[in-house]
């Protein structure tokens, strides 16, 4: 399945769409549990397969190679809690919702990361954009006499 990730820089989120999933976006939607910057789309009814997530302030994971998230030898960010609590994996394409038990609900699942396979290319846009407002001059205001 692939993916189509659109950036804005007014909202800095990154919009991350399963194209080839074939299900319905608007039919629900989740934080991630241990970060509500994080909102993923689920089906309706049958799953834990992400339709869509949805990043808000991605720049705060970048650059990618300052982040403790990001590894660059599989070129993956993941964002949200250990993996090794992780029970269960949707896999979407270059996306992964991982799940565990809920602490209060065993009986019900909660996502507790995700991880962005191709992490550079997904987030070229918003690397871009993050790199421009760094090397964009500053203004400085001098007092003049009058």
């Amino acid at each position: 399945m692939s993916l189509r990730v659109k950036y804005s820089p007014i909202e800095d989120g990154l919009d991350a769409i399963v194209l080839d999933s074939g299900k319905d976006r608007d039919a629900g939607s989740i934080d991630l549990e241990c970060n509500p910057h994080v909102i993923i789309d689920l089906p309706p009814n049958d799953g834990k397969e992400p339709v869509a997530v949805e990043v808000l302030w991605i720049s705060a994971y970048l650059p990618l190679e300052a982040n403790d998230d990001y590894c660059a030898e599989t070129d993956t960010l993941t964002i949200g809690e250990e993996l090794e609590t992780a029970t269960l994996v949707a896999e979407s394409g270059d996306l992964s919702l991982y799940w565990r038990p809920d602490r209060n609900y065993p009986d019900e699942l909660t996502p507790i990361a995700i991880n962005i396979r191709n992490a550079s290319k997904h987030l070229a846009p918003a690397i871009e954009a993050n790199q421009q407002e760094k090397t964009k001059p500053s203004h400085e205001y001098v007092e003049t006499a009058r």
